[in-house]
């Protein structure tokens, strides 16, 4: 049974239309319907980061990828109508361009937000790495499971490490959890420790890469309340715009999430205040963000 999203796309609506979420051309024949994408001619995000015989993605390119990916979702989000909650972001679905320029593909699990808001459902889909905890537990999906999803993406492009590794210690298979004692390092104290893919040999902006870090905390947060929306990272990436992802919440202080606090988080997520302190390093603003 198709999906509702799929269901709107197979008839006369309009098809979404953006640099980072291409479309496409609908073709019909007879009781076929077929999407039709532009040629993206450098593969997929997660060949170039975890292929083999592939150069080093550059840092700069990384940060252009993350603007990319992160408008497109954000389209999806708050500019179409009805809104698209993706719910399949990750590496595998960024396709690049001959000029690295980011778009997002594979809508065969997408829903419409006003469908997806009306029932919680007992058949959780995603995969496996990227899926958010608290959509996972509670079966209620919203657009911050794509927020948590994009989060494993940034986290996969600032340390170049696969979402899940079976090699890594018990407990430490997960990139997310893996990366959280780190990420409340770096963001409480400026150092990125093992953070940074070593394949970069250091060779990145220390602005840049505090932000990265910074909207990948905010990103995978266990609370999909605490998330902020696409837009917002959008205006990270802009020019690394000086935006608090804090929302209140300094490093350190996230829990597992558990269904009870879903009702919570609701109630309190509008009168939460925002603390920033200024960060060690020159031209650099440190914000509080829960990890």
């Amino acid at each position: 049974m198709p999906s509702s999203f799929t269901s709107s796309i197979m008839s006369d609506s309009p098809l979404p239309m953006s640099p980072s979420a291409p479309c496409v051309r609908l073709l019909k024949s007879d009781n076929q319907r077929l999407l039709v994408y532009d040629y993206v001619p450098n593969g997929t995000l997660e060949s170039h980061l975890h292929g083999k015989r592939k150069p080093v993605m550059d840092w700069a390119t990384r940060v252009k990828v993350a603007a990319g990916a992160a408008r497109g979702i954000a389209y999806l989000h708050e500019d179409c109508h009805p809104r698209i909650i993706h719910r399949d972001i990750k590496s595998s679905n960024i396709l690049l361009d001959n000029n690295f320029e980011a778009q997002v593909s594979d809508f065969g699990l997408a829903r419409l937000a006003m469908d997806a808001c009306t029932h919680v459902t007992t058949r959780v889909i995603g995969t496996f790495g990227y899926l958010d905890p608290e959509y996972a537990s509670s079966g209620r999906l919203t657009e911050k499971s794509d927020v948590f999803s994009f989060g494993v993406v940034l986290l996969e492009l600032i340390t170049g490490q696969k979402p899940v590794d079976s090699t890594r210690p018990m407990g430490d298979e997960s990139l997310v959890e893996w990366a959280r004692p780190l990420l409340s390092r770096a963001l409480e104290t400026g150092e990125f420790g093992e953070l940074p893919d070593p394949r970069l040999e250091k060779n990145y902006n220390e602005a840049e890469m505090f932000r990265m870090i910074e909207a990948a905390a905010a990103c995978t947060r266990h609370s999909a309340a605490m998330r902020p929306q696409m837009g917002k990272v959008v205006r990270v990436f802009d020019c690394l715009a000086d935006i608090d992802l804090s929302n209140g919440v300094r490093p350190g202080q996230s829990k597992v999430f558990h269904p009870v606090q879903l009702v919570l988080s609701d109630r309190h997520v509008n009168r939460t205040a925002c603390s920033r302190t200024t960060h060690g390093r020159a031209h650099q603003v440190k914000f509080s963000c829960n990890v």
